[in-house]
């Protein structure tokens, strides 16, 4: 083998060399460097995105929290309207109470009085039907001492007169048991004075 052939094939190994190693490694090294390059990129584009999504969520942070400033004061003012609102039905509520306290009162007192001019009236009635019983007797025993029969008429008008005293003395009871408990009623601490 001579010098020259043996150049030759030293020449091709290193052309092979060069072509297997060199080359792959600056082929590599250009690879490694767009992917450095690319990731550079997306780790920026990330970073933007990243920025952009907590400038909004910020922005909404921001509008949330003046809503619920606004919503808090507008509460308040609900509330403090609800409050006044109230307070006033509460002193409309007593006022009208007072009133119809009065008016009861009054109720009460005209309904003794036209109770009491009532049972002096029955009480009058019961007076004269008692009155009319008495006369009829006499009248039916007048009639039997003397021999008569008793008029069918004296002795209706007798039986009327003598239901009709049972019948006032119960509505007679009845009206001085109201009156009585009227009386209590006003008589009792806290009532509410009737004007006369």
């Amino acid at each position: 083998m001579d010098t020259g052939t043996i150049l030759v094939a030293a020449l091709a190994f290193i052309g092979t060399l060069i072509v297997g190693v060199v080359v792959p490694f600056f082929l590599v090294r250009q690879s490694a460097r767009e992917r450095r390059e690319d990731l550079a990129r997306q780790v920026a584009q990330h970073r933007e995105d990243r920025d952009a999504e907590w400038a909004r969520q910020d922005q909404v942070a921001l509008k949330a929290e003046r809503a619920t400033v606004e919503l808090a004061a507008s509460q308040k003012r609900i509330a403090d309207q609800a409050e006044t609102a109230a307070n006033l039905a509460a002193e409309r509520d007593a006022k009208v109470a007072g009133q119809l306290s009065r008016i009861d009162a009054q109720a009460r007192r005209i309904h003794t009085l036209v109770n009491s001019d009532m049972t002096a009236a029955r009480q009058s009635e019961r007076d004269q039907a008692q009155a009319m019983i008495t006369v009829l007797r006499k009248v039916i025993t007048l009639a039997e001492e003397r021999g008569l029969v008793p008029e069918e008429s004296d002795i209706d008008a007798l039986q009327a007169a003598e239901q009709r005293v049972v019948d006032l003395d119960r509505i007679l009871a009845d009206r001085m048991h109201q009156m009585r408990a009227v009386e209590e009623e006003a008589a009792r601490p806290g009532a509410i004075e009737m004007e006369p």
